[in-house]
């Protein structure tokens, strides 16, 4: 459903690899495309590794930084290549569709503990949103990698409201 739609591709030998992790710059590309986010219309400040930038994934990445959707790390890197925890998909997410839980309380996972701090709010706004839930023992595994499966579901998800 989601490839039909256009939000999600396979790769060249035409697998689309579910349990596969998805990278930051994919997720910003994903999520850029299901949004359909225009493109910037004010320059945005490169990343300190811009030189690593797939190019499929560049023009993306800027769209979602201009958008507020993504930020760097401290030192300024994005780190394309690097698997999107769990709880970085949750922020990216809520950032994008504006979402702001009713209260700031986590869900009763058993690793509430483990969620940091900056991921706290959005990880209880995309449960309440009913987006995004824990896995297998109640568990929300924010420093997980999120896998292709997980990302074409929380489109899905967004794109039925």
């Amino acid at each position: 459903m989601a490839t039909e739609a256009g939000m999600v591709q396979g790769y060249e030998d035409g697998t689309y690899r579910p349990d596969a992790p998805v990278t930051r710059g994919e997720w910003a590309l994903l999520l850029v495309r299901a949004l359909r986010l225009p493109q910037p219309d004010h320059a945005v400040k490169p990343f300190a590794d811009d030189a690593a930038l797939p190019d499929w994934v560049r023009e993306a990445v800027y769209q979602a930084a201009a958008a507020g959707i993504i930020e760097g790390y401290p030192d300024g890197s994005f780190a394309p290549t690097l698997p999107v925890t769990r709880a970085e998909m949750a922020v990216m997410l809520a950032r994008a569709i504006g979402l702001r839980p009713s209260e700031t309380a986590l869900p009763r996972y058993a690793d509430a503990a483990d969620v940091p701090d900056w991921a706290k709010e959005a990880v209880a706004g995309v449960y309440e949103a009913g987006l995004m839930t824990g896995r297998d023992g109640g568990y929300f595994a924010p420093r997980d990698f999120a896998t292709r499966a997980e990302a074409a579901v929380l489109l899905l998800r967004v794109n039925q409201d």
